[in-house]
């Protein structure tokens, strides 16, 4: 009996050990943040590598955030498959995932909808981005804190439902190229959700395109933090155009 009592706990402490070490991430990093305790951090890694990195730990549960930066060689195609293996195990641990500098992804992963408990989402940095089309970014999240799209230089369009299923606090749309701050697009999440919505750093002109938010829901723009150019090519404060100026808009 004393034999059994002692071979018993060995074997969980071996199962326990073997289940440690079969974690590895490399040439990735997977660890503690100053915010996470488990965050899988990958930079200048080679797509196909990186493939293994995540079919290898696809057990993984224990998976706080995801960083994917600087990889020029991953399409949208391994991106999707990327997050589809993570969201096997790991869909409800999920809080953020970080997307930056990949210049081969044109569109926002399909799989995003998968992670059913992200808090904040960065796609930033993403030359081959062009358009966010209707249904292309959708959370299955009670709530979103943050999303950030940003510094996306040929990202000139949002189509209207772009932004789909929870709430989410913040959008940050800085340095994009976006053209229009288009009423259909941004008024329902303004007066739907409450919303706040950050655009500084694109070109929109200061004109009769936005009559909809200046001259007639004024009641928005406390949650509207943005600028506009003039006919002068001025840089100027949305919030400090006269709206007499759209009165024949």
């Amino acid at each position: 009996m004393k034999t059994l009592q002692v071979i018993v706990p060995t074997l969980i402490l071996a199962t326990l050990f073997l289940n440690v070490q079969s974690i590895d991430y490399s040439p990735c990093t997977y660890g503690r943040s100053s915010r996470y305790k488990h965050v899988v951090s990958c930079r200048d890694t080679v797509a196909s590598e990186l493939l293994d990195v995540f079919h290898r730990n696809k057990n993984n549960s224990k998976v706080d955030a995801l960083y994917l930066w600087r990889m020029d060689d991953i399409t949208d195609d391994i991106l999707g498959e990327i997050l589809e293996t993570v969201a096997s195990s790991a869909s409800h641990d999920v809080l953020e995932i970080n997307l930056r500098f990949l210049p081969q992804v044109e569109k926002v992963p399909e799989a995003l909808q998968l992670f059913n408990n992200i808090h904040w989402f960065n796609f930033n940095y993403m030359d081959g981005l062009k358009l966010l089309p209707t249904g292309s970014m959708v959370f299955s999240s009670n709530f979103v804190n943050e999303v950030n799209c940003c510094n996306n230089p040929n990202l000139e369009m949002i189509e209207p439902g772009a932004f789909q299923g929870t709430s989410v606090g913040i959008f940050v749309l800085r340095e994009n190229n976006l053209q229009k701050f288009d009423e259909a697009v941004f008024k329902p999440l303004l007066a739907d959700s409450g919303a706040s919505i950050i655009l500084q750093g694109n070109p929109i002109a200061c004109d009769c395109g936005l009559a909809w938010i200046l001259r007639d829901n004024r009641q928005y723009l406390d949650n509207v933090i943005g600028d506009c150019y003039d006919v002068n090519g001025q840089v100027i404060d949305i919030g400090s155009v006269d709206p007499t100026l759209l009165k024949d808009c």
